[in-house]
């Protein structure tokens, strides 16, 4: 739009609406969605022109490796928690939906300082962070063969009680298929953390998908919308060096001979799929490669 300064560091989305003229009907004929990205600090708001209408809704980045780039609506929030008992420490973050009443990704760095042994807690309960009118109550199970699937595994927060207990808010929960939840799914949880071990942090971003290109109808559990497949997208920082890698599996019964390394793909393969931008700090080379003699 004229006068508009677009800077350096943001990412912009907006809609043109064309109109008729004259006698012809006043109507949207085209709805064009776009973005710019990379520019900085731009105001958001509406910029209109005689047959242009701009509104400007730049994602937020947090600041940290794991969290991916923030985009949100009247029904989804961005959520935070700290490490319980540890002034600015940070725990996990994710995008939640109060309407579907699930997150879309849960984010979260892992090294060895949130790892001990308080063992799982149990201690099911409301995100405090989140009303409880736009959250399920998960008290018990979904049922109907879905378990209460971690996204923030529980045996990745095992330093304190405390710790571990935010991992079993309502919100970090999505309708899992049990099999699915205690065989592949539970295996790739365990290996991230062994992966843990050999980087100096781990950042993680683990993430539900109601949706695929070709299946748009959304089917609930208990009112939370029941994920078509699960990912994970991790990056691992070695001394100065980023590496990548990304899963991709269906939310449905998993042949139990099936390994996770079958479910493999790139995070700017993910980024494709999902809509998401992971890892905003990291250049698309790296998000595209998956180096197997540091994933193995």
């Amino acid at each position: 739009p004229a006068g508009t300064k677009f800077e350096k560091g943001k990412k912009y989305s907006y809609e043109i609406e064309l109109k008729g003229e004259g006698t012809s009907p006043v109507g949207t004929a085209a709805f064009i969605k776009a973005s710019i990205i990379n520019w900085n600090d731009v105001p958001s708001g509406s910029y209109n022109l005689d047959q242009e209408t701009v509104v400007v809704t730049p994602p937020t980045l947090s600041g940290y490796m794991e969290t991916p780039a923030i985009t949100t609506d009247e029904n989804t929030v961005y959520v935070s928690h700290g490490f319980p008992g540890k002034t600015g420490v940070r725990n996990y973050a994710m995008l939640y939906d109060k309407k579907y009443k699930m997150a879309y990704w849960v984010a979260y760095p892992l090294h060895a300082s949130y790892i001990g042994s308080s063992g799982r807690s149990d201690a099911w309960a409301f995100d405090p962070s989140i009303a409880s009118s736009d959250q399920v109550d998960l008290g018990s199970s979904f049922g109907n063969g879905y378990d209460r699937g971690h996204q923030i595994p529980s045996g990745d927060r095992t330093a304190s009680r405390d710790l571990n207990a935010t991992t079993f808010y309502y919100s970090n929960m999505t309708a899992q298929v049990s099999s699915m939840n205690q065989g592949i799914w539970n295996n790739l949880e365990q290996q991230v953390r062994t992966w843990t071990a050999q980087s100096d942090t781990l950042y993680v971003v683990t993430g539900a998908a109601i949706k695929t290109a070709t299946d748009q109808n959304i089917t609930y559990a208990k009112g939370s919308a029941i994920p078509k497949y699960y990912y994970k997208a991790l990056a691992m920082k070695k001394g100065s060096t980023y590496y990548t890698i990304g899963f991709r599996i269906n939310n449905q019964v998993i042949p139990s001979g099936n390994n996770y390394n079958t479910y493999r793909v790139s995070v700017s393969d993910l980024e494709k799929e999902t809509g998401y931008t992971f890892f905003p700090k990291l250049s698309a080379e790296v998000k595209a490669t998956v180096d197997n003699t540091i994933w193995k």
